[in-house]
């Protein structure tokens, strides 16, 4: 049984709200390197080769989707570096990997094919944003170009670019995310378990069968099994 708060939303009001871009430019002056996607000198509307260098090394990408009069979603996508792969410089594949099967950004991209994309690669303080219009494919050869550790994807995300561009260092400066004395001494172990029920002992069964999935789903990417779906 999936918990969920009964109570209605109500958006919390600090006051002084900024509701046009207007007061925003009052706040945050337009610079030399532009004020939109369309006038910002570093964006192109296609991946050159440093980009293509850039997600070749990337085994990261946040992907921002966002269905008509609903709420935005980001999914994390991960794999071996350049598990996405540039087709030319105007079209982006990214593999569906096994998941949750909740597949929410996949149900939002067929209401809404635009995408927005972050790559990031460990170690480095740069950050790839790309997007553009998406269509789904099952293209058996093309999952297959996919593959890794003898899995084709299940689909393939392919993405027409409509813009790209590097965004500067400063998040990554500030929050020091790559400097391992920084990073917390115990992780932040989370438990799935208290979202589906509210019984403990079916809590911490769930929790241990999660425990497990991971722990094969890591031997697979150590290639010692198939990996499960």
């Amino acid at each position: 049984v999936l918990i969920r708060s009964k109570r209605k939303l109500v958006p919390r009001d600090f006051g002084d709200e900024i509701s046009s871009i207007e007061e925003l430019r009052q706040i945050i002056p337009a610079g030399s390197s532009g004020s939109s996607l369309e006038d910002a000198g570093k964006v192109i509307d296609y991946l050159d080769d440093q980009m293509t260098a850039f997600i070749g090394e990337s085994p990261f990408v946040h992907i921002a989707t966002c269905p008509p009069d609903k709420i935005p979603l980001v999914s994390p996508k991960g794999d071996e570096p350049g598990f996405c792969r540039v087709k030319d410089s105007r079209t982006l594949c990214i593999p569906e990997r096994p998941g949750n099967k909740l597949v929410l950004g996949l149900q939002a991209l067929l209401e809404y094919p635009k995408v927005g994309l972050c790559f990031q690669i460990p170690g480095n303080e740069s950050t790839l944003r790309v997007g553009g219009s998406v269509k789904l494919t099952r293209n058996a050869q093309l999952c297959q170009e996919l593959q890794t550790r003898g899995l084709p994807a299940k689909l393939v995300i392919v993405v027409h670019i409509e813009y790209a561009f590097f965004h500067c260092s400063k998040a990554y400066i500030r929050s020091r995310l790559w400097q391992s004395d920084t990073w917390p001494k115990e992780q932040c172990k989370v438990k799935f378990g208290r979202y589906f029920t509210k019984s403990e002992p079916l809590q911490n069964k769930i929790d241990t069968m999660v425990d497990q999935h991971y722990a094969l789903v890591q031997e697979a990417v150590d290639g010692k099994i198939n990996e499960p779906d």
